[in-house]
């Protein structure tokens, strides 16, 4: 069950990273995931595509690993993508709030605020207490048109991306734009990562191009910062 907000959006995020002292301990708890969801959860490439037929469980894999990193690092802020405003609040967002943060306030007590909806922008955004004592945050962004996408994520530097759908998303842009930010969060310890889940589109679609086709050098051989499972 969600927390009460203890304080305004900007004392938080005034506090996220106000933390000095010893690093803590992380924790030994797993969450309940098939083998597929484990490897996602554990993969540190610097970008990473699920796909897979709706119902697959992908898009709990990396509910689970944004939640992770909202936990383990101290004041990170993971920026989530969607396609539309439904796609987004009834995907990702939805599982998070029904399934997985509730799995991690069972495994290891983890404190989140309620979700918050902007009522001019429509983007929603959470906090979650990290290992720290701070709070990362969680932004979900609708983005419908490629067109928009270097307008709407200018400010923000996300140490994690997600984009929810990406065969939905009209173009190359929705992948470009949003990487392109990562590295910028100061103190993030671990990896910064570009993730992204969708259904299986041909070859025709830019997706596939950028993954599949553009990720391979004259020998075929694979740039090893893309990682794809299915």
């Amino acid at each position: 069950m969600p927390i009460r907000e203890p304080l305004t959006d900007e004392e938080v995020e005034a506090l996220a990273g106000s933390y000095v002292g010893p690093e803590p301990e992380l924790t030994a708890w797993y969450p309940d995931l098939n083998a597929t969801q484990q490897k996602i959860f554990d993969d540190n490439a610097r970008f990473i595509l699920g796909y897979g037929e709706k119902g697959s469980g992908k898009t709990i894999g990396f509910a689970h690993k944004l939640t992770r990193l909202l936990y383990e690092e101290e004041n990170a802020l993971v920026l989530i993508i969607a396609p539309s405003i439904r796609t987004g609040a009834e995907g990702i967002w939805h599982d998070l709030d029904t399934l997985v943060l509730p799995q991690w306030e069972e495994g290891i007590n983890l404190e989140y605020t309620a979700s918050k909806l902007d009522p001019n922008t429509k983007d929603r955004h959470r906090w979650v207490r990290n290992r720290f004592g701070g709070w990362s945050k969680m932004l979900l962004v609708s983005i419908p048109y490629a067109a928009a996408v270097e307008t709407r994520i200018k400010g923000p530097a996300p140490s994690q991306v997600y984009v929810d759908e990406l065969t939905q998303c009209d173009g190359v842009e929705h992948f470009r734009y949003p990487a392109a930010q990562l590295g910028r969060r100061r103190g993030i310890r671990g990896p910064q990562q570009f993730c992204a889940s969708c259904n299986p589109e041909g070859p025709s679609h830019w997706v596939y191009k950028q993954f599949f086709e553009d990720i391979l050098d004259d020998k075929g051989k694979r740039d090893k910062r893309f990682k794809i499972y299915h």
